[in-house]
Order: C-alpha cells, then structure tokens, then sequence
C-alpha cells in the first residue's frame, strides 16, 4: 500500500481559425470556393445575449481545473448524485482482455489509458453495451476474415446499485447469438449480445439471483437483475469527419479512371460536386431553413441549423484559446444522398468561415462540447481519444471541461487517451492504466487507482537505464539518498510504481519475469522478506507450485491456471520463469520499513514527541507525529518530516551501506 495525498491506494491541417480573408473586407470570401459566407445573412448581425451565465470552476487561466472539482465530484458520487450509474465491470471472456479483468468506477470521470492495442475502444463499446437496448455486436462481429469462434461465449458483466437491496447488483450480457427483430421479421444474428441469467460457475462467479425476495418495479425480471437504464453517448473522434472533409476525402463520385491522372481526376470530381451543391447549403444556412426536399426528393436537413449557447462557446473559446462572436452548426447530406455530415459555421470579431476553411481541431472542439452539452442528464458519455487535433494547452482545458459537464449534469463519463495532459488533474482513482501481458499478449489492469504522474510510466514499464523498483516515494529517497556518493548513481535509476508491495508481487513480479527483464531489481520494504526460492534445477517438477507459494506471499497473476490440465506443461514453465527471476532479481531493505528506520532519527523535540502507533509499518506513528507538530497530517507534510529525518543518518550507517552493496551486486550481475 502507498500513501497518496492522504488516501491509502491499493494494489493536415493549419491549426485552429486558420482562415484566407481580409479583415477590411469580406465579400471575396467564399463558402467551400464559392459563395459568400462573409456577407451577412440576414439576421447574423450582433446579437443580444445574456449578460450572466453559469460560471464554470476554473482556478487558473493556464487551463488548469481548481483541483477542489475533482474534490467535489468523488463527494457527489459517494452521496449517489451519479445514480444510475455503472460501479464497475468485468470481463470472464472479452476480446483480448485477461480473464475476469475488472475496471472499478469510483469517480464521475475515468480516463482509460494504455499502449497501442491495449482495447481501450473494446472497453468502451462493452460500456455502451450496459444500458438497455444498446448491443456492442453492432460494432465487434465477426466475419469470413476475423472468425469469432461460436464456442467462445463472449461476455461481460458491470455492477449497479439495485433499489431493491440497497446495495450492488450484477448483470451480464453475452454474445447469444439467435434472432434479432427486425422490420422484415426475425434475422439471424449471431453476434447478438443479450443479457442473460447469473452464471455462478468461476470464472464469472455471479451471485444467485434471490428468487424469493420482493423485487421494486423495474428493477428485475423473474431470473435475472434488469439492466440499467441510462442514455448514451458515444464519440470516436479518429472518425468524426466534417461534412466538407468527407465529401472532398470519402466520398464516391464519376471520374475517369485507369489514366496518368487517376488521383487528379477524383479529386476534380469531388471538387467539382462540392461546388455545385454549396449553393444550396449556403440557402439553408442563410435562411435558416429547418427542411429541404431537394434532387430527387431527398431530405437534406438532417439537423437545422443552431447556434451555441453563451456557455457552450465560453467552453469552446477556452480550449482553442481565441474568441468567437457565434458558433453554428448545420447537420446535413447536400453533398450527398446517405451519409450526412456536419457543417460548422464560425464567426470572429474579424472573419466568418466554415470548417473547410477551419482547422481540424476547431472543428473537434465544437462538435464535442456541442454534442456532452446536449445530452440529457445523466448520461453515460464515452469519448474515444478526445484529444485528437488538440494541442496540449487545449487538451487540459478539454479535460477541465469534461469535470465541469459531470458537476453540473451528472454525467458518468470515461474516455480513452494518450495524452498525459487529458490527465493531469486527475484523481488517482479516476485513472486506469491498462497493460499488455508478454506472456500471453492478453491486457491486465495491474492496479485500480494510479497517481496520474505514474500512469505514462507504468505503460510497458519502459526504463532507460538498469532500474531499481521499490514500494513507495519513502523508499525511493531512501535508495537514492544511500546512493548519493556511491558511484552506482549515475548508472541506475529509482523508481516506484503504483500499488503497493501486493501488486509488485501479484503482478509486476511476474510480468517482467515473462519479459525476461534483466535490468530490473525489485527492493522490496523488509517487512515483505520472505524465504527465496531453491534454483529451478534443484526443484523436483511435482514441488514447483509448492515452492511458489512458499517464495510468494500473495497469489502471483500467471496466465495458465493450474487446473487446466490442456496447459499443464504451459504452466510448468511459466512456474518455473517466475520462480528463476524471483530467485535473481527480488532484494529487500535491510530495514523492516523506511518508516520505522528514520522513526529514530526525527527532530526529538520532548513537548512534541509522540510514541509509537502499534502499527507494524511506523505509518500512523510519522502522521501522528506530524499533527502534533503542525496540527496537520496530510501526505506532503509527513513526507517533509520524514526528509528531515532522512538528512540526519550518517552515510556510513550500516543499513545504507547494505543498501549499496544490494544495488552494486546487481550492477555487477548486469
């Protein structure tokens, strides 16, 4: 367990309003080559709006979030503000991911985060799958090229808080495969995810469903938990394309093929169209049109024009960093007959222009606060790489806005990323770092909570130099104050991850163990001293498991359980991987804990003093310490204490030493 802030955690285009007119003078200025959108429609002269408006919770103009947001937020989700609401899910069976993977949800925002092919997008379509009505075999089927084998049962299952008990329930979805409604009658489909009954068998281990005890309305069938009942919102913003980007990049058109010119000719054509058809768009947007029947009686308006809220552009402005005097928007399929895109027409205190002429995140940035703003109440918003086209200054003030959407409607948010920036403010419960196992390949969630300044680290535990591991922030500036004058400083580098003593065991451990990582020592606290194992070629094969749970205080995370006999020998040499890198590459501080080593060397002021809490770690003890000392106890302060402490042990103190013949053996063995 490691101490954070006072909780205990366990285990192509220029960039935004590039535009081509003349300030002095707008009538050349033409919509997508064409017609005028700088001569004024009627009616988008300077509007009257609101002088007051609902100010958002912002502490700093650099983007930064008042961290009290975050404060706030966990408060309401504990009071059950979020309800309904997803608490957590798992995965017996999912895609890619390692079996019965669970994702807890303690915060109204969560960031997922992870390397490439992590699942990060399967994740949030199995989210967008919990609600009624809504099926993730929409977008995961299989096909004659990627075969989803019918004996693999997909599934899943998230918890929520049942009326009935007061308490959290469960409910699973699986990939049935049967008939599906449709206008034409039933159709097969077999990739069809429905809920089902509670499957208590491992590796689901659902609850039995309590047949006998009165159920309140709506919340359960007969067999079976109902399930939650919450509108969705999802945006992929690697997909969200502009009406004029996907007409001049996607669309199909006539051209002359199989010539010199094969490329110039499409896009001519596709210029061409847009030209021909921008004078239309350009009547229903100056006139405002709500419908428009038009070239073989198609409907083109698919969402008449609207304008931003004061608010809205107020979010907009911040996170592109310039000022708007009007934001519009316009969903339509002028420039063709079934797919339907958006128009955004964006007005400065000097220039009026749409998104051909926009850059690609101005474009990104309306259309998400747009779409998060106008969702009901309570929605389960899920947000696939939102950062895209942002740069890092916007991406903050993205996040910022994100908070404040969840404060003031309720949303449950997730999004993935990889941007430490989307991040930054973050509470550490509202982080998940996914892993790729190298095992297996499948993806793990080693810990729930991760401190937002580890997150990128902890991604594929990627060192540049030979690494020294250790618990806690405490025991990295023990390492690194015993190494100060000891030449073995400038060739390694000490680290800690998030979780705690349990998750470097349960999972760490093993994982690099698979990696077959040299440059790693993990220096465990000395209350986690523990017998190491015999060498692998002295174990008899029927002792290895013996042995493994003799050398590992905690279950170690293999990816082939012992009971499955198809993958004995899998797991014997699995065993026997982790037992040879535990063997070699596992120390522990000469110390019980750097709590209780430094316990001694604290100011011994007699007015201030203070015994010894009975807890076995000197934890309590050094907050109790410093309460009396400054009648506060948060994590920065104690750290300070124990700093002081720290400055006071002499280098040639025998536990120092021990410490840097550790480091220096394990040098010497690199």
């Amino acid at each position: 367990m490691i101490a954070f802030d006072g909780r205990t955690v366990r285990g192509a285009r220029d960039g935004p309003g590039a535009c081509y007119g003349r300030p002095e003078s707008h009538s050349p200025e033409r919509l997508f080559g064409t017609y005028s959108l700088l001569e004024r429609c009627p009616g988008v002269g300077s509007s009257t709006r609101p002088s007051s408006r609902r100010q958002p919770t912002i502490a700093s103009p650099g983007g930064n979030m008042d961290t009290s947001v975050h404060d706030t937020l966990s408060k309401m989700w504990e009071k059950g503000a979020f309800e309904p609401a997803i608490s957590h899910i798992r995965f017996p069976l999912f895609r890619n991911l390692s079996t019965n993977l669970r994702i807890n949800f303690s915060h109204p925002v969560t960031a997922l985060i992870g390397p490439n092919g992590a699942n990060k997008s399967a994740i949030l379509r199995a989210l967008q799958g919990c609600p009624r009505g809504n099926d993730p075999g929409n977008y995961w089927f299989g096909t004659a090229v990627d075969v989803i084998p019918q004996t693999e049962r997909h599934r899943f299952i998230y918890g929520r808080l049942s009326p009935t008990t007061g308490g959290i329930v469960e409910v699973i979805k699986t990939r049935i495969g049967r008939l599906r409604d449709s206008k034409d009658g039933p159709v097969a489909d077999p990739d069809l995810f429905e809920p089902s009954r509670p499957l208590t068998r491992e590796p689901d281990s659902m609850d039995r469903f309590p047949l006998d005890l009165p159920k309140k309305p709506g919340d359960a069938s007969r067999t079976r938990w109902a399930t939650i009942s919450k509108d969705v919102l999802y945006l992929d913003f690697r997909s969200q394309l502009s009406a004029f980007d996907w007409a001049m990049n996607h669309s199909e058109v006539t051209f002359e093929i199989g010539t010199q010119h094969e490329e110039l000719n499409l896009v001519r054509a596709r210029k061409k169209r847009i030209r021909s058809r921008a004078a239309r768009l350009y009547k229903a947007i100056s006139d405002g049109l709500e419908r428009d029947t038009w070239y073989s009686s198609n409907e083109r308006i698919v969402q008449p024009i609207h304008e931003l809220t004061e608010d809205e552009r107020f979010w907009v402005e911040r996170i592109l960093g310039r000022k708007y005097a009007r934001i519009r928007l316009l969903r339509h399929r002028y420039f063709g007959t079934k797919v339907s895109g958006w128009t955004v027409i964006l007005e400065t205190p000097e220039l009026l222009y749409s998104e051909a002429f926009a850059g690609s995140g101005e474009f990104a940035a309306v259309l998400l606060v747009y779409q998060v703003s106008r969702a009901k109440p309570q929605s389960l918003i899920l947000l696939d790489e939102p950062e895209v086209s942002l740069h890092p200054r916007a991406q903050r003030a993205l996040s910022n806005f994100l908070a404040d959407s969840a404060k003031h409607h309720k949303h449950q948010i997730v999004f993935s990323t990889h941007s430490p920036e989307m991040i930054r403010e973050l509470p550490a419960a509202a982080v998940k770092v996914l892993t790729v196992r190298a095992d297996d390949g499948r993806v793990d969630l080693p810990v729930q909570d991760s401190p937002p300044q580890f997150a990128f680290d902890v991604i594929g535990a990627e060192y540049e130099h030979p690494t020294i591991v250790v618990e806690d922030l405490l025991a990295k500036d023990l390492v690194e104050y015993a190494l100060a004058e000891h030449p073995s400083k400038t060739t390694v580098q000490v680290k800690y991850l998030p979780g705690g003593a349990d998750t470097l065991w349960g999972f760490y451990a093993p994982m690099w163990a698979h990696e077959k990582r040299t440059d790693i020592l993990l220096l465990l606290d000395g209350d986690q001293a523990i017998e190491s194992p015999r060498p692998v070629g002295q174990i008899p094969p029927g002792e290895l498991e013996s042995e493994l749970a003799k050398t590992f205080p905690c279950k170690p995370n293999l990816p082939y359980s012992r009971t499955d006999t198809a993958s004995a020998q899998h797991r014997l040499e699995s065993v026997k991987q982790v037992l040879e890198w535990r063997r070699r590459f596992v120390r522990f501080l000469p110390c019980w804990t750097p709590e209780v080593f430094l316990w001694d060397y604290r100011g011994q002021d007699p007015a201030a003093d203070v015994t010894a809490s009975a807890d076995a770690n000197g934890k309590n003890a050094w907050r109790d310490y410093t309460e009396i000392q400054t009648g506060a106890s948060n994590a920065e302060q104690i750290h300070t204490f124990q700093l002081q402490a720290l400055r006071h042990v002499p280098s040639d103190c025998a536990i120092l030493t021990d410490i840097r013949d550790t480091v220096y053996e394990f040098i010497r063995s690199l």
